[in-house]
C-alpha cells in the first residue's frame, strides 16, 4: 500500500513540474499508466575533452561601479600590565687568576710553579707562567754521584678577540741542564783502570731556547674568506758547547671552493739553520715548501679522505758538494665505513709525511745526544687498517695494524766501549731505512664520573737495511692509566708503564757488556687532597716499584722518589 502511495506522489510531482515549466493555457487531458516500479539508471559517462570550457549563458552580469573611502575609527585599548620576569641567579664557578705550586722530594728535588691569568673578558686574555724542577742525585750504580738535571721555563701569552678573528701570541724561554753521567760502576777487577775517570762531577750541558708563536684564526667559516688560519713560529736554540740553531716556520690553512665540496689546503714554509762547533758537523740548513691539499667525500655511509703531501726541499750540507734539491710526494687515503652507526666502524688507508729532524727535536727526545750530527729528514709511509667502536655505553676501543716504511729513521747509538770514554759520554745519531710491522690497541673505560681507566699497547717488529738492529727501540710497549675522585675531596692518579727489551749494539762488538737492555716496568702514583676550593696538598711517588733499568746504554734511571707539596689558587 505504501509503495502505491509513493508512485502516485512521484507522478504528481512530475506532472506539477511540467505544469510549472510550460507556458500558461489549456494543457488538455493527460493519461498516466503505471506499469512497473521506477528504476533509476545512470548512463555511461563520455569524456569529450581533457580541459572542458565552462561558459555561463543564463546569468546576466550587471555593471557595478563602486568606490571605497577610508574613515578613521577611534579605538580605546588599554593592555593589562605584564609582570616583571623573575631571572634566576645561576651560580658561576669562581675563576681564579693564578696558582702557585711548591714541592720538595728526595735527592734534593725542588719544584716551583706559578701561573697568573687575566679575568674573564670578551675582548682579550693574557697571562704569565714560570716553572722550576731539578734533582741532583738518586741514580745508583754510576761512577758520578752528581747525576742531576734542571728544567726552567718562563713564558707569557696574549689573545685578542675581534669580531671575525682571534689573534693569539705566545712567547717563552727554557733553560735546561743535563749531566752526562752515563758511566756505570765496574766490577772490582776493572777498578784500577778507571781511576782517571772518577771525577767529582760529570760533564754537563745547558740547553737554552727562546720561542715565539703567533696566529690569526677565523671565528667561524668564511669570516676570513678562503683563509682559515695563518700562523708564524720562530725559535733560537743553543747549548753550552757552541751549538746553535734558528728555526722559522710560516704556516696557513685554506678552504678553496671546488663545486659542491670544499678543498682543504695546507701551505707551509720552513727554514732552519743549525751550526755545531766541530769539524765533524758544521753549518747545515734546510728550506722546505709543503703543500697539503685534501678533500673529504661521503658516498652513502662510506667516508673517503683523499690528499697529497708535497715537499720541495733545498738542503745546504756541510760541504757545498752535498747541496741538493729534492721533491717528495706522499699520499693520503683514508676510508671509513660504519658497520653500526656510532657503535662500530672499520677504517684503513695509507698516509705519508716528512719529519724534519733538528738539534732541538733530538735533545727533546734524548738529552744525552752528542752536539755534533748530520741532520736528515725522516720520510714515513704508513699503510694501516683498524677497527674502532663501543663495547658498551662506558667502554670504547680502537685496534689497528699495518706497516711503516721509513727512510732515514733516526736511531740512537752508543759505542759499546763507552766505559773507557772519560771525556764525553754521549749517544750519536745514526740513520737507517727500516720497515716496521706493528699492531696496537687502545681501551677506554669510563666506570662512572669518578673513575676512568685507559689501557694501550703496541707490538713492533723492525726490519732494518743498513744497521744490524733498530738500536734502542723496544719491540713492545704498554701503559695503564687510572684516575679516581673520592667524595670530591681526594684525587688519585696512577700510571703503569712497560717497556720491552731493546738492542743497544751488536754483542760481538764487546762481549764484556750486555748488548740487550732488559725490559722494565715502572709506575707512578699521584694523590691530592682538596682542603677547599683554593688550597690542596699532594704527594707524588715516582718509580714506585723502584725499578732499576737503563733508559739508554749506561744511562740508568733514578730510584724511587717521593715529591710532596701544596697548591694554592690566587
Amino acid at each position: 500500500m505504501k509503495t502505491i502511495q509513493n508512485i502516485i506522489l512521484l507522478a504528481f510531482l512530475t506532472i506539477s513540474g511540467f505544469a510549472y515549466a510550460q507556458p500558461g493555457g489549456n494543457l488538455g487531458q493527460l493519461e498516466l499508466s503505471v506499469t512497473d516500479k521506477y528504476k533509476a539508471k545512470v548512463g555511461e559517462a563520455v569524456k569529450f575533452t581533457d580541459f572542458p570550457k565552462f561558459e555561463d549563458t543564463t546569468t546576466s552580469k550587471l555593471q557595478v561601479n563602486y568606490k571605497i573611502t577610508s574613515q578613521p575609527i577611534e579605538v580605546h585599548y588599554q593592555p593589562d600590565p605584564i609582570s616583571h620576569a623573575r631571572v634566576a641567579k645561576v651560580p658561576v664557578d669562581e675563576l681564579y687568576n693564578g696558582m702557585v705550586k711548591v714541592g720538595f722530594g728526595l735527592y734534593g728535588t725542588p719544584l716551583v710553579e706559578g701561573y697568573w691569568n687575566s679575568k674573564r673578558s670578551s675582548k682579550q686574555s693574557y697571562g704569565f707562567w714560570g716553572k722550576h724542577f731539578s734533582t741532583h742525585s738518586g741514580v745508583k750504580q754510576t761512577i758520578f754521584a752528581d747525576n742531576g738535571l734542571s728544567n726552567n721555563q718562563l713564558g707569557a701569552y696574549y689573545n685578542h678577540f675581534y669580531k671575525d678573528l682571534t689573534w693569539s701570541t705566545q712567547a717563552f724561554g727554557k733553560w735546561d741542564k743535563y749531566s752526562y753521567y752515563g758511566i756505570d760502576e765496574y766490577p772490582t777487577a776493572y777498578g784500577d783502570s778507571l781511576d782517571d775517570i772518577k771525577k767529582p762531577d760529570p760533564k754537563e750541558n745547558w740547553f737554552r731556547q727562546y720561542e715565539i708563536n703567533t696566529s690569526i684564526t677565523e671565528k667561524k667559516a668564511n669570516d676570513l674568506g678562503m683563509v682559515e688560519k695563518v700562523d708564524f713560529r720562530y725559535y733560537n736554540f743553543s747549548d753550552a758547547m757552541g751549538a746553535k740553531e734558528n728555526f722559522t716556520r710560516l704556516g696557513s690553512d685554506w678552504e678553496l671552493p671546488a663545486g659542491d665540496i670544499g678543498l682543504d689546503l695546507g701551505l707551509n714554509f720552513t727554514y732552519f739553520k743549525t751550526g755545531f762547533d766541530t769539524i765533524l758537523a758544521g753549518d747545515q740548513a734546510y728550506f722546505t715548501v709543503q703543500a697539503y691539499p685534501s678533500v673529504s667525500v661521503a658516498l652513502g655511509e662510506i667516508v673517503f679522505d683523499f690528499g697529497l703531501n708535497i715537499y720541495a726541499n733545498s738542503y745546504q750540507a756541510i760541504t757545498p758538494a752535498d747541496d741538493k734539491f729534492t721533491m717528495r710526494f706522499f699520499p693520503k687515503i683514508n676510508i671509513e665505513y660504519p658497520f653500526v652507526e656510532d657503535v662500530l666502524s672499520i677504517y684503513g688507508g695509507v698516509k705519508g709525511q716528512q719529519q724534519h729532524n733538528t738539534y732541538r727535536t733530538f735533545t727533546t727526545d734524548n738529552s744525552y745526544v752528542i752536539p755534533a750530527m748530520n741532520l736528515r729528514p725522516t720520510r714515513t709511509t704508513d699503510i694501516y687498517i683498524g677497527l674502532q667502536g663501543l663495547l658498551s655505553s662506558t667502554t670504547s676501543f680502537n685496534i689497528s695494524g699495518g706497516t711503516l716504511v721509513q727512510n732515514d729513521l733516526a736511531l740512537y747509538y752508543r759505542d759499546p766501549f763507552y766505559r773507557y770514554d772519560s771525556t764525553f759520554n754521549a749517544l750519536e745519531v745514526l740513520y737507517d731505512n727500516s720497515q716496521t710491522f706493528y699492531a696496537r690497541g687502545e681501551l677506554g673505560v669510563n666506570v662512572n664520573n669518578n673513575l676512568q681507566l685507559g689501557l694501550s699497547g703496541e707490538l713492533r717488529s723492525y726490519n732494518t737495511q743498513g744497521e744490524e738492529e733498530a738500536w734502542h727501540r723496544p719491540g713492545f710497549l704498554a701503559q695503564l692509566d687510572a684516575d679516581y675522585t673520592l667524595k670530591e675531596k681526594i684525587k688519585l692518579g696512577a700510571d703503569l708503564n712497560y717497556v720491552g727489551k731493546r738492542q743497544a749494539f751488536e754483542q760481538s762488538m764487546n762481549p764484556e757488556v750486555e748488548s740487550t737492555l732488559p725490559a722494565y716496568l715502572f709506575a707512578n702514583l699521584q694523590v691530592e687532597y682538596l682542603y677547599n676550593s683554593r688550597l690542596s696538598a699532594y704527594v707524588n711517588v715516582l718509580n714506585i716499584t723502584n725499578s732499576k733499568y737503563d733508559m739508554y746504554l749506561g744511562y740508568k734511571a733514578q730510584s724511587i722518589n717521593f715529591l710532596m707539596g701544596f697548591t694554592y689558587k690566587l
